[in-house]
């Protein structure tokens, strides 16, 4: 066989081997960002944002409390919301956090609200956890709405003091109803004379279960790009044995 015959050969199976390699690590690859699944309020709007660690804070109702307005969208990825006056923005050392840094009283002088949208698969369950927070005398009631769970109650334990607040955790799964869930917390006493509670922290969702995406299943995708490998590497020995 000439030289060049066996540096053809040589440089046929190097491409091939390589073909091979290429789909192999593709087909096992996409297996993984599929099941990883992360925290979808950090994904979409960065790390942080579930706990409320993102955005501008400007303490303007001293000690470590920014009032924010219905409407505001001072907390990255959230948008505050009635029916009250808006809701307080609280910080560490003088309050206390579940995670990170900061946290959110959902009363500033009356109860109000405070929602995310987040991208979601129709017909897919979700878990959400989050944690919520009071002390005596204060306000610890509150109310929950994403996709099919609609005005769900939630009550949290009260503590002795600001600083040393616990955050009991709350878990419920819903199905998502379309390509974007709107995930909203209200407080739920509009009674004057207190204005402090319920204090979210730490809010999470998961996928759970359902549809993936419009795109074939993980193993299904893996199995194609194996087999589309497999029967384009097979080719060159099928044309040899014609000859």
């Amino acid at each position: 066989m000439k030289q060049s015959q066996v540096t053809k050969n040589l440089s046929t199976a190097h491409s091939k081997g390589i073909f091979r390699g290429a789909f192999l690590f593709a087909a096992f690859s996409v297996i993984q960002p599929v099941t990883a699944y992360a925290n979808i309020i950090n994904d979409t709007y960065g790390a942080g944002a579930g706990s409320f660690e993102l955005g501008n804070f400007v303490a303007n109702v001293p000690p470590d409390a920014m009032g924010l307005a219905v409407g505001s969208k001072t907390i990255t990825g959230w948008t505050v919301g009635g029916p009250g006056d808006g809701v307080d923005w609280i910080k560490t050392p003088t309050y206390g956090a579940m995670n990170g840094l900061y946290s959110v009283d959902l009363v500033h002088q009356t109860s109000s609200s405070i929602a995310t949208a987040i991208p979601t698969i129709s017909g897919a369950v979700y878990d959400l956890s989050f944690g919520v927070a009071s002390v005596l005398n204060q306000f610890n009631t509150g109310l929950v709405t994403a996709g099919s769970l609609v005005n769900q109650s939630f009550t949290t334990t009260r503590s002795g003091s600001f600083a040393t607040q616990t955050f009991d955790p709350f878990s419920y799964q819903f199905t998502a109803a379309g390509t974007s869930t709107t995930i909203t917390f209200f407080g739920t006493n509009q009674n004057g004379g207190t204005t402090y509670g319920p204090v979210m922290d730490n809010v999470s969702v998961n996928y759970v279960s359902g549809p993936t995406s419009s795109i074939p299943e993980p193993s299904s995708l893996a199995l194609m790009l194996i087999g589309l490998g497999a029967a384009i590497t097979r080719k060159p020995q099928k044309q040899r044995k014609a000859k």
